[in-house]
């Protein structure tokens, strides 16, 4: 099996408009919807990429923890420490 295409992508970040100004200004992708969900008090910003792809930026409150780039595992504390 070959992997084509990548329809989405989702990226959860820690501050919301730093990011949206990253990906829409810096960057310079298209948005293509962006909707506050006030049940979970976080945004979700829709972003186009050149090829059709896109990029859904979420926030949260309490975003998970990052992820170690150098393994691509996310880094969670202990559950004793939650």
């Amino acid at each position: 099996m070959t992997l084509l295409r990548i329809h989405h992508v989702a990226v959860i970040c820690s501050d919301y408009e730093m990011s949206r100004h990253f990906y829409s200004h810096i960057l310079g992708l298209k948005i293509i919807a962006e909707n506050y969900r006030a049940e979970r008090q976080s945004y979700k910003l829709d972003l186009a990429l050149p090829d059709g792809s896109q990029i859904e930026l979420f926030s949260f409150p309490q975003p998970p923890a990052a992820i170690d780039s150098t393994r691509g595992l996310w880094i969670t504390p202990p559950l004793s420490s939650r």
